[in-house]
Formats: C-alpha cells, sequence, structure tokens
C-alpha cells in the first residue's frame, strides 16, 4: 500500500518493518514503523490495540464528519418547517442557514492550528483530555441549540434573571453583546443562537475530537496504512450516510428541539468511549510545535494550501444544499433523506476506490481528475436540473458526484509526494 498521511496527522510515516524479538513480543503482535531506524523512536505495539486504534479513530470521523455530511437535512428542516426554531423572515435566507453547517465545518479543519500544537506541547493523556473536552462541548452545542428561541424587543428580559437562566450559551452571549454594544438584532435573532451554538461550538467541540486521535492514528500501522486510513476516512460518509434518514425521520416525528437534544445523548454515548480511549502518541520523542517557516513560504507549499482552502470551501455546497434542491425537483422530503444517504454511500466506497486508482494512475494525476469531474458534474448536471427541472439529471448527479468528490481523500498522500517526509 503507499506511504499515506492522515489529515491533521503532525507528520506522515514512511513504510514500516516488524520487530518484535527486541521488545520480547511476538513478531506477529509488534509493529514498528521504519522510520525509527532514521532516528524517529516508537513504542512498541499490538494487534489488539490497532484494532482498538482502527475503531476509535472510524468512529471519531463518523462522528465528527458525518453530522457535517449530513447538515442539508437540518437545511432543508429550517428553511421549510413551520416548526423551525427560526423566524420566517431568517428563514429565507438560506445562505445564512447553510453558514451554520459550514462554520461548524470550517472550524473542524482550521482548529489543526490550535490543537495539533497543544497535543504536541503536553505530555501523557493530554489527547483524552483534549477530545474528552471536545465531546462535552459538541454535546453542548447541540443541547443548546434545542433551546433557541427568538426574543421580541418589545419583552426584551431584565439582565439579571435572563442571566440566571442560562438556559443557553448563546443567549448569554448575544445578550452580552446586546449590553455592550446594543447589537439588538443579534439578541432578537435565533439564527445568530444556532450560529453559535450548532456553528461556532460545535466546531470547536468536533475539532477537540478529531485531531488528537487522528494525529497519531498512522503511526499505528506500517505495510497496511493505506487501507487502515481508507476504512477510517470512510467514517464520514458512512456518518452521513446513517445520520441522513435518522434525522430526517427525527425530525418528523418530535421535532427540531429533541431532534438535537437526541444528537446531544447520542454523541455523549458514542464519542465520550472514543474520547476516554484516545490512543497516545507512540513516538519516543516530543514532536516539533513550531511551522517551518522555510517550508512554508514555498510557492509550492502556499499553492497547495490555496488550492485546499478553495476546494473545501465548495466541497460542502452540494451536500448542504442536495435535501432542499430535491424537493424543488418534485421529490419528497424523506426522498431528498434519502438521495443525501446514498451520496455519502457512495463517496464513502469511492474513497478506498480512489486511492485504489491513485496507486495505478499517480496520485497527482487522480486528483487533478477527481476535482475537474466533480466541477463539471456540478455545471453540467446539477445546471441542468435546476434549468430544466430534470429529475433524471438530478440524480445522475448524486450519484457521479458522489464518485468523484472522494478526490480530497488524496490531499494528504499528495502533499506528502509533494514535499516529503518532515518530522
Amino acid at each position: 500500500m503507499p506511504d499515506t498521511q492522515f489529515p491533521g496527522a503532525g507528520f506522515p510515516f514512511q513504510r514500516g518493518e516488524r520487530r518484535g524479538q527486541d521488545h520480547g513480543l511476538e513478531p506477529a503482535d509488534e509493529m514498528l514503523p521504519a522510520d525509527a531506524a532514521d532516528g524517529h523512536e516508537f513504542a512498541p505495539t499490538t494487534r489488539r490495540r490497532q484494532f482498538v486504534v482502527l475503531i476509535c479513530s472510524f468512529l471519531a470521523v463518523a462522528m465528527t464528519i458525518g453530522p457535517n455530511f449530513s447538515y442539508g437535512v437540518f437545511q432543508e428542516y429550517y428553511v421549510t418547517s413551520t416548526d423551525s426554531v427560526l423566524d420566517p423572515s431568517e428563514a429565507k435566507n438560506r445562505a445564512a442557514v447553510a453558514l451554520v453547517g459550514t462554520l461548524g465545518a470550517g472550524l473542524t479543519w482550521s482548529g489543526s492550528i490550535v490543537i495539533n500544537p497543544l497535543v504536541s506541547r503536553v505530555s501523557g493523556n493530554a489527547n483524552q483530555k483534549i477530545a474528552t473536552a471536545g465531546c462535552c462541548l459538541m454535546s453542548a452545542s447541540y443541547a443548546l441549540a434545542s433551546l433557541s428561541q427568538r426574543v421580541s424587543k418589545s419583552k426584551q428580559p431584565h439582565p439579571t434573571p435572563y442571566l440566571l437562566a442560562l438556559y443557553s450559551t448563546s443567549n448569554v452571549l448575544s445578550l452580552l453583546a446586546y449590553q455592550l454594544f446594543k447589537f439588538d438584532w443579534i439578541v432578537m435573532h435565533p439564527l445568530w443562537h444556532l450560529l453559535l451554538t450548532q456553528g461556532l461550538l460545535y466546531g470547536m467541540g468536533s475539532s477537540m475530537v478529531y485531531f488528537p486521535i487522528l494525529s497519531v492514528a498512522p503511526e499505528y500501522f506500517d505495510r497496511h496504512r493505506g487501507a487502515a486510513m481508507g476504512f477510517i476516512l470512510s467514517g464520514a460518509s458512512i456518518g452521513g450516510l446513517v445520520l441522513s434518514p435518522l434525522v430526517r425521520t427525527f425530525l418528523g416525528v418530535i421535532g427540531v428541539r429533541w431532534t438535537l437534544r437526541a444528537m446531544a445523548l447520542a454523541n455523549m454515548v458514542i464519542t465520550l468511549p472514543v474520547a476516554i480511549s484516545a490512543p497516545p502518541s507512540r513516538s519516543m520523542a516530543r514532536r516539533p510545535t513550531l511551522v517551518n517557516i522555510r517550508l512554508a513560504k514555498k510557492p509550492a507549499f502556499i499553492l497547495q494550501s490555496l488550492a485546499a482552502l478553495l476546494q473545501a470551501s465548495g466541497n460542502f455546497v452540494p451536500m448542504t444544499f442536495l435535501p432542499e434542491f430535491s424537493t424543488v425537483v418534485g421529490y419528497s422530503v424523506s426522498f431528498g433523506a434519502t438521495l443525501l444517504a446514498v451520496n455519502n454511500g457512495i463517496n464513502a466506497v469511492s474513497r478506498v476506490l480512489m486511492g485504489v486508482t491513485a496507486d495505478k494512475l499517480g496520485r497527482q494525476n487522480t486528483l487533478v481528475l477527481g476535482v475537474a469531474g466533480s466541477a463539471a458534474s456540478v455545471w453540467c448536471l446539477w445546471l441542468a436540473a435546476a434549468v430544466n427541472g430534470g429529475k433524471a439529471a438530478w440524480l445522475t448527479f448524486v450519484v457521479v458526484y458522489g464518485i468523484l468528490a472522494a478526490f480530497n481523500a488524496l490531499f494528504p498522500t499528495t502533499i506528502t509526494e509533494i514535499f516529503g517526509v518532515h518530522a
């Protein structure tokens, strides 16, 4: 399998070799990356530990990225349902409602700027502590979002009881902004409550779960690292595959507020054990925490980073609006959620197949084909469905985009291929 670097990992690793005799363990039970021969020492591990890391990492991806992939179901509900927490005037602003999901997704990834150096600086079980705190923030974001409500300006409550209630962090922040800057539009509109909770707070928490676990996951695999990382990465699409129809069903049966509370409970039940089991780094030495300025100034690095930023800004747009647009072409709300689940399922399989294709055609070649193909599918298929209202074009887009949008799984390995291994 090819050498692979996982998103957010502090450093990539080369193919490994088995060494068990020196540590009193059976050779089949211990894996040690070949980097140890190049000056990097790693503690021994066992196949059982590898399995635990594999499952924890998969669930971490599913519970942090999966909700981002399925936010389109919430998007459709917020802008169309009379039971929505939003005011009708806010629901018309679809771009602003979509910002809730994109804010959470963006913070999930950008949090690595802070989280990875923090993990590198703190020793011991820091990964578990940071991931556990992130899990609590994620559940709090769902629970607090369920309490969002519109406050009439004429019935603005007195600050003291309002603060004592503490029923929503978003409302407390909104009141503070109102008292200091007279931003009454923040207090009066629940969209800002969602931005602060389901967007900001969720993004912070998910990043604190994602990176402490996945930054060390590649250290536990050698020859089969490509397959292991492919399985772990598929957790994002599997999470979206499961959550999309499940959330749609809950929204229809118990409403948005109790659905958000159910998400908070489910996150605590699933993610908390994962956070507590967060694997420590196998590295025997502290990883560097400073940015390599010389590398960061290279034009190739700047262009690669810009490309990753631009693709990330557009990659979530189809998934965010997929359920809502499905109703525009004539499908039911539930079928729109099903199409999003289908898209995620296809994407999960395609992530693995994309890696196999990259082994044969080259990583950069496959990445270019995936980016160009996914962009072309938007222009040709989605645009055709929007202009003509064609269901066939829309269904084709759902399938084709699910296949080609898996290109983002190639960015880590492509970066490693271009810039090499940097500890």
